[in-house]
């Protein structure tokens, strides 16, 4: 009879689990309560009110675009961090660098000196990492182009130039 109440007794992981999810949910109240405010004095972004509009109007597939969208663009800020994290870790020697972002890739434009293999190799290896981080477990992956100078290209123009030292 005393074994019984003993494995009846939570374990400290399950508290810690509990208190994790009702810390969650409180920080989802307050963000909400937050939002209603925001709302009532008209001062929330667009996204805000086209969010909230969409639950009030029962649009679920518009309400999941925008948890989409928010979602993939945080995601894709941390990977854009991460690769950029990697290139200095690496020290990798480029020319020029440019990003493109969609709601499911990130796309690298990096020219790099004529038959810079190492450069070149360390790229690919980045884009594997970046890839395994990322990829499985979000949707959102990275490709790369990777061009030399001696080909004299032009970043495309939906690219976005990044400085780099």
């Amino acid at each position: 009879m005393e074994a019984a109440k003993v494995s009846n007794i939570p374990s400290t992981t399950e508290n810690k689990h509990e208190e994790w999810f009702a810390s969650w949910i409180e920080a989802i109240n307050e963000h909400i309560k937050s939002d209603k405010k925001s709302l009532e004095i008209g001062n929330a972004s667009a996204q805000t009110v086209d969010f909230y509009k969409s639950l009030i109007d029962g649009d679920t597939l518009k309400t999941m675009s925008i948890s989409r969208n928010v979602s993939s663009n945080s995601i894709l800020k941390k990977m854009v961090i991460f690769y950029l994290d990697q290139l200095k870790t690496k020290s990798v020697n480029l020319v020029k660098l440019a990003i493109d972002i969609s709601t499911n890739k990130l796309l690298v434009w990096a020219e790099i000196k004529e038959n810079d293999e190492k450069t070149e190799f360390d790229l690919i290896r980045i884009e594997s990492i970046v890839n395994a981080a990322f990829a499985e477990l979000t949707g959102i992956h990275l490709d790369s182009i990777i061009v030399e100078d001696c080909d004299k290209l032009p970043i495309p123009y939906h690219y976005n130039s990044v400085v780099i030292n």
